[in-house]
C-alpha cells in the first residue's frame, strides 16, 4: 500500500484532493480525516494503515495540518510519500474567516461545531448563513484582526517548513528523490490537473494500462476553478466584501514573507503565463535542504537551551558561594568555631 502523508493549510482543498483520489481509485482508496474522525489514533504515521492496505495497489491519504509545526519530516520510502497541499492565501484566509463566523453562529444556534467541520452539509451551511445575515458583527473587527494575525503567522511558518514546490502555482511539483509532492489547489481544480495527479499515482503504484485509461475517461465535472475569491454566491460575497481590505493585506504579507509564486494578493496567475495548468514539474529545491535546515534550527535551539541552563547553574553556584561567604563571616560562625573543633572526625 502507498501511504500519502498529507500536510496542508486548512481550507486549501484537502477535500478536493480526496474527491479526486476517490474517483480515481474507488475501493482501493482510504482516508484518515484525523481531526474530526471518531476513534482516530492521532499518530504519525497512522497506526491503522496496515489494516486498510490489502495489497500493494491500495492508496491511503492521511491528513495533517501540522498546527504545532511538530510533524517530523518523513524519511523517503518506496511505500510512502509526503504531499504538501496549498492555495492562494487570500482564498484560505477568506474561507477561514467565513468558517470562524459560521462556528460562532453554530454556537449561538446550539449546533455542535464538530458536526459542522466533519460533514460540511449544505443544509446546515444555509441555516448558518441565514443566522450570519440576521446577526451582523458576529466577529468583531478586533477578533478578525487577531484571527488574521494568527493565520498569517501559521501560514508563513508552514511554508518555511514544507515549501511550495516550484515557481508556478499552476503546476504539480514532484520531487522523486525526496518523494515529496507539492499540490497547489490551482493546479488540480481543472480536468488536466486531476488527470495528471492520478497518472502520477498510477505510475507510483505501477497500475495496469486499463486502469490508467479509465482514469483519463473519468467525469470531473465537479471541478470548478475559481479565478477570484468572491464565489458568485451573493450572500457569501457580500459578507466577504465588507472585510476584503483586511484579507488582502494579510494575504500580501504571507506571499511576501513566504516567497510564494503568486503575482499579487488577489491574482492566482499572471496574465501572460503559459498554458501549463495541471502539468507535472520538478522543483529545483528538494525537501532535503529544508530537512537539514530544520535539523540545524533544532540543534541551535537545543544548544541555546543548554547555554541558558549553564548560565542558570553558574548563577546558582555564585549565589551559593556568596551565601557561604556570608555565613563564614557571620558572628555566629565565629562563635561556633571552638565547637567545630570538638566535632568527631568524619561527621557532617
Amino acid at each position: 500500500m502507498l501511504t500519502i502523508e498529507s500536510k496542508s493549510i486548512p481550507r486549501t482543498g484537502h477535500h478536493l484532493l480526496k474527491r479526486i483520489l476517490q474517483e480515481g481509485f474507488a475501493n482501493r482508496f482510504s482516508h484518515c480525516e484525523r481531526y474530526q474522525e471518531p476513534g482516530c489514533c492521532k499518530s504519525l504515521p497512522c497506526s491503522l494503515s496496515h489494516a486498510y492496505g490489502r495489497n500493494d495497489q491500495d492508496l491511503r491519504l492521511v491528513k495533517s495540518h501540522d498546527f504545532q509545526l511538530s510533524d517530523p519530516f518523513p524519511v523517503p520510502t518506496t511505500n510512502s510519500i509526503t504531499l504538501v497541499a496549498y492555495r492562494h492565501p487570500l482564498f484560505s484566509l477568506a474561507s477561514s474567516y467565513l468558517l470562524a463566523t459560521c462556528e460562532r453562529a453554530a454556537q449561538e444556534l446550539g449546533i455542535n461545531v464538530k458536526k459542522l467541520n466533519y460533514l460540511h452539509e449544505p443544509a446546515i451551511t444555509r441555516w448558518l448563513m441565514d443566522h450570519v445575515e440576521a446577526s451582523p458583527g458576529l466577529l468583531s473587527q478586533a477578533e478578525l484582526l487577531d484571527r488574521l494575525s494568527d493565520d498569517a503567522a501559521y501560514q508563513i511558518a508552514f511554508f518555511t517548513k514544507w515549501g511550495h514546490g516550484g515557481d508556478s502555482p499552476l503546476c504539480i511539483w514532484w520531487d522523486s528523490d525526496e518523494r515529496v509532492l507539492h499540490v497547489p489547489y490551482e493546479a488540480i481544480s481543472c480536468t488536466a490537473g486531476a488527470i495528471s495527479l492520478l497518472e502520477l499515482f498510477h505510475d507510483l503504484l505501477d497500475s495496469s494500462p486499463e486502469e490508467r485509461a479509465a482514469a483519463r475517461n473519468l467525469d470531473f465535472s465537479f471541478l470548478r476553478p475559481r479565478a477570484h475569491v468572491l464565489t458568485g454566491r451573493t450572500r457569501i460575497d457580500a459578507f466577504l466584501t465588507a472585510s476584503m481590505g483586511l484579507l488582502e493585506e494579510s494575504a500580501a504579507e504571507i506571499i511576501a514573507r513566504a516567497g510564494l509564486p503568486y503575482p499579487s494578493p488577489t491574482a492566482v496567475e499572471p496574465p501572460d503565463s503559459p498554458d501549463i495548468r495541471g502539468t507535472i514539474g520538478t522543483p529545483a529545491r528538494g525537501m532535503l535542504v529544508r530537512r537539514l535546515s530544520a535539523s540545524l534550527d533544532e540543534a541551535e535551539r537545543q544548544l541555546g537551551i543548554k547555554d541558558r541552563r549553564i548560565d542558570d547553574l553558574e548563577h546558582e553556584v555564585e549565589t551559593l558561594r556568596q551565601e557561604l561567604a556570608a555565613i563564614r563571616s557571620s558572628r555566629l560562625w565565629r562563635l561556633a568555631g571552638p565547637l567545630r573543633t570538638l566535632r568527631p572526625t568524619g561527621t557532617a
